[in-house]
C-alpha cells in the first residue's frame, strides 16, 4: 500500500513538472520552417540531449563537427540473442547556411600516430537539398573519416578554399615523417557513401613543396572534389560509394620546390586506385566541370614539376566506374590524365547540354539540363524514396529521443508532439505509440509516466 501511495505521489510530481515543461514548449518555433537568409536571425536547433540532431546555424554546424572529436560516431550497434543490429542517427540540415568570412566552424582531428583516423562519422547526414556556402576549412572537409556505415546525401557545398603551407598535415608512418595535403570536400578518408551531392567554388593553392622535416624533404598535394577513393576491402559488395554527384571548381595553383615525383594532383570527383577483383565500391553517374586560372608547379630549378589533373579521378578499372562524364571543352578539363576507355570526356559544347549525352542518368527525378540549355545539374527536389535507406534496428519502445532509455524526456517529446510544437518522424511515431493503437496521444504519454515510476512493469 505504501509503495502504491509513493508511486502515486511521484507520478503526480512528475506530471506537474512535465506540464510546466510542456507549457514552455508550447511557444511556437517560427524559425523551424523558415529558410535561413540571415543566420544571425535563425535560432539554434542542435540539441542532442533532447534528441534534436538538426543543423540550422553556423554554431550548429560547429557543434556537429566538433562532436566527432569526442568519439561520437552517430551509429550504435546492439546485440540481441547473438544477432547484431545497428542504428544510425540522422543529422538534418534544416536550411541553407551562409558561413561568414572567418567564422568558426569547429576543428576536426585528423590522422594521428600510426596513420589512424582520429574521428569517424558513421551516421546519416541528410542535407535535404540545402546548401552550405562559404566553407573554407582547408584541413578537413565536412567530415574527416566517413566510416563504412556513414552516409552523406542530398547536400550542396559552396567552397572558398585557399590552401597554404599551414594546410599540410604531418604524420609518422612506416618509420618516416610524411607531410601532405589530402583533402576531400565531403570526406578525406572514406569507406562510406556519398550520393546526390554537389560541390562548387574557388580552390586555390599557394604552397612550398619542400620540407626538411618530411620524408625525402618533399611534401605532396592531393585534392578530391567529393572524397578520396571509391574502392577498398572494407566496402560492402554492391555499394555505390559515390553516386549521382557533380562538381564545378575554379582552380588556381602556385606550387614551388616540387620534387621529381611529388607535386600537385587535382581530381574532380574521386579516385578508383585499384583493379583488384576483391575490392568493393563503385562510382556511378557523376559529372565534373572546372575552370582554371593561373596554374604552375615548379621544381627548384624553375622547370615544370609534377602537376596532374583528372576530370573525374585516377581510375584503373572500368569495373568500378559507370556513367561518369567530365567537361573537356576549351577552358575546362582540357588537359587531363583520365583513362579515356573508362571515363567519358565531353568535348563538344553542343553535346554538353543535351540530356541524351549522359547515358543512364535519371533526368526525371535526379538530374536536369533545364531543357537542354545547361550542363547536367542535380535537382533540388530529389524524392525521398530515391535516397539511401537509414540503418535502423527498430529502436526501443518508448525511447522516442533515441538515447537508449525511457525517461521523462521521452514523455516530454510526446507532449510536444501532441500540442503541435514539434513534429515526429515515422520512426519516432512508431516508438511513441507504446499502447499500440496506431496513434500517438495522451494515453501513450501516461503509459510512459507510469512505467517510469514503476506502476507499469513493461511497455
Amino acid at each position: 500500500m505504501k509503495n502504491k501511495k509513493l508511486a502515486g505521489i511521484v507520478l503526480a510530481v512528475l506530471f506537474i513538472s512535465m506540464s510546466q515543461g510542456t507549457a514552455l514548449a508550447n511557444e511556437p518555433d517560427i524559425t523551424a520552417e523558415m529558410p535561413a537568409i540571415n543566420n544571425s536571425e535563425t535560432e539554434s536547433t542542435w540539441n542532442p540531449e533532447e534528441g534534436s540532431y538538426v543543423i540550422s546555424t553556423v554554431e550548429d554546424l560547429k557543434a556537429f563537427r566538433e562532436s566527432l572529436n569526442t568519439g561520437e560516431t552517430y551509429y550504435r550497434e546492439t546485440e540481441v540473442n547473438g544477432q547484431k543490429s545497428g542504428k544510425q542517427t540522422v543529422v538534418l540540415l534544416n536550411n541553407d547556411i551562409e558561413i561568414p568570412d572567418g567564422a568558426d566552424i569547429g576543428t576536426i582531428k585528423k590522422y594521428g600516430e600510426g596513420n589512424q583516423p582520429a574521428t569517424n562519422f558513421e551516421g546519416y547526414f541528410n542535407g535535404q537539398g540545402h546548401t552550405i556556402s562559404g566553407f573554407s576549412d582547408t584541413k578537413v572537409g565536412l567530415v574527416d573519416k566517413l566510416g563504412t556505415n556513414g552516409v552523406i546525401t542530398n547536400l550542396r557545398m559552396k567552397v572558398d578554399l585557399n590552401f597554404t603551407n599551414d594546410s599540410f598535415d604531418s604524420y609518422y608512418y612506416n618509420h618516416n615523417n610524411w607531410e601532405s595535403i589530402s583533402y576531400g570536400v565531403f570526406s578525406s578518408y572514406a569507406s562510406g557513401r556519398v550520393a546526390y551531392c554537389s560541390a562548387e567554388g574557388d580552390v586555390s593553392f599557394d604552397v612550398d613543396l619542400s620540407a626538411p622535416t618530411a620524408y625525402d624533404g618533399q611534401r605532396s598535394v592531393g585534392f578530391f572534389g567529393i572524397l578520396n577513393n571509391v574502392t577498398g576491402g572494407d566496402r560492402v559488395y554492391g555499394w555505390e560509394t559515390v553516386a549521382n554527384c557533380q562538381t564545378d571548381f575554379n582552380y588556381s595553383v602556385k606550387a614551388i620546390n616540387g620534387g621529381e615525383y611529388t607535386g600537385v594532383v587535382l581530381r574532380g570527383i574521386a579516385n578508383n586506385s585499384s583493379n583488384r577483383s576483391n575490392m568493393q565500391g563503385s562510382m556511378t553517374n557523376c559529372f565534373a566541370t572546372a575552370t582554371f586560372g593561373d596554374c604552375s608547379v615548379r621544381k627548384p630549378d624553375g622547370s615544370a614539376g609534377v602537376f596532374s589533373i583528372y576530370g573525374i579521378g585516377s581510375v584503373k578499372s572500368k569495373d568500378f566506374v559507370t556513367g561518369c562524364y567530365f567537361d573537356k571543352t576549351d577552358g575546362h578539363y582540357t588537359k587531363t590524365n583520365d583513362l579515356g576507355s573508362v571515363i567519358n570526356p565531353v568535348t563538344s559544347t553542343d553535346d554538353l547540354t543535351k540530356a541524351k549525352t549522359y547515358e543512364g542518368y535519371d533526368f526525371e527525378n535526379v538530374w536536369t539540363t533545364n531543357g537542354d540549355t545547361t550542363m547536367p545539374e542535380l535537382r533540388k527536389d530529389i524524392p525521398d524514396e530515391m535516397l539511401l535507406p537509414v540503418i535502423d534496428d527498430g529502436g526501443i519502445k518508448g525511447d522516442v529521443n533515441g538515447d537508449d532509455k525511457v525517461d521523462a524526456k521521452d514523455a516530454t517529446r510526446i507532449a510536444q508532439y501532441i500540442t503541435g510544437t514539434r513534429p515526429f518522424t515515422e520512426t519516432e511515431k512508431k516508438l511513441a505509440d507504446v499502447n499500440g493503437d496506431g496513434e500517438v496521444n495522451a494515453e501513450d504519454r501516461t503509459k510512459i509516466q507510469q512505467y517510469i515510476v514503476g506502476m507499469d512493469e513493461a511497455l
